[in-house]
């Protein structure tokens, strides 16, 4: 990173990275307003925070310890923020202020266009085969996998890509603990080291592989219920990223989220019409009068 990123990314992480050494927590959507007034002035950090009018986030970064441990996170690569040249833009152009500004990191954060494959922890046999032919076919045409490190779809992708020679990401529901450093894939957080698993967490964690991915398939869902179904439908509703299912027209789940825009993908060798899905037709302009 070039001096004025180093600065900023200290900035960043010093403010929002979960679990750090600060006396209180500043309010998370006001990054991008901090973002702006460090990259202002990088080299006054106290100053520009508080001629933007953050004076919490300006007393904090008074603290030279809080920024010497950013510095330090930042060094030994366990820490990715905002301003790192590898922190996906997708993500601040999706998910604006609810973006998360700094994440924690085990591995190293792979580069590239990226396709999801996501789904119920206890899928069908049928769902598991194909997602794990997914992800072999995903790496076939160069992209870089992202899941969530879950048990049945998420970890049928991952095999399947891992193992035909793909770089992975995996996006947590919980804080890293030691055992991630060990993964075949890299691993981020949006919470602090350790924090056990929360339904918050996992539905950060499931807009951040929706709004990461060129496309996501959802490999099985249950109706109205669980994750896969409300990560795939949030993702809808909110026009994340392009959505598409494994379709199987006996499943209502599957035939709902295709309904809802998702793209029915047949067998993973169409995986790139799913790239290339235009979405849920856009709200209609209201008429005047």
């Amino acid at each position: 990173m070039v001096r004025w990123e180093e600065s900023v990314s200290e900035g960043l992480v010093s403010l929002y990275l979960p679990g750090g050494p600060r006396g209180f927590e500043p309010p998370r959507r006001r990054w991008p307003l901090a973002e702006a007034a460090l990259r202002r002035a990088p080299d006054d950090p106290v100053g520009s925070l508080r001629s933007a009018g953050l004076s919490a986030e300006a007393a904090l970064m008074e603290d030279p310890g809080l920024r010497a441990w950013a510095r330090e996170t930042l060094a030994r690569g366990a820490a990715l923020s905002a301003a790192c040249e590898g922190f996906p833009a997708r993500w601040v152009a999706a998910l604006g202020a609810s973006c998360p500004p700094a994440l924690w990191v085990a591995g190293r954060m792979p580069r590239g266009a990226f396709v999801g494959g996501v789904g119920s922890r206890r899928p069908p046999q049928a769902a598991e085969s194909f997602l794990r032919e997914l992800g072999g076919e995903a790496a076939r045409l160069g992209y870089v996998g992202v899941s969530g490190a879950a048990e049945g779809c998420d970890a049928a992708f991952a095999e399947g890509l891992v193992g035909a020679g793909g770089a992975m990401l995996e996006i947590l529901p919980r804080g890293l603990t030691a055992e991630d450093a060990d993964a075949a894939a890299c691993r981020i957080s949006a919470a602090a080291p350790g924090q056990p698993f929360s339904v918050p967490s996992a539905m950060e964690r499931n807009a951040l592989i929706f709004a990461l991915a060129e496309s996501t398939v959802v490999g099985a869902a249950r109706l109205g219920h669980g994750g896969g179904w409300t990560g795939a439908t949030e993702a809808l509703r909110r026009r994340l990223g392009r959505v598409a299912v494994r379709w199987d027209p006996t499943d209502a789940a599957l035939r709902a989220l295709a309904a809802l825009g998702a793209f029915p993908l047949r067998e993973p060798a169409e995986l790139p019409l799913a790239l290339i899905h235009a979405g849920p037709q856009p709200p209609l302009p209201m008429l005047a009068g």
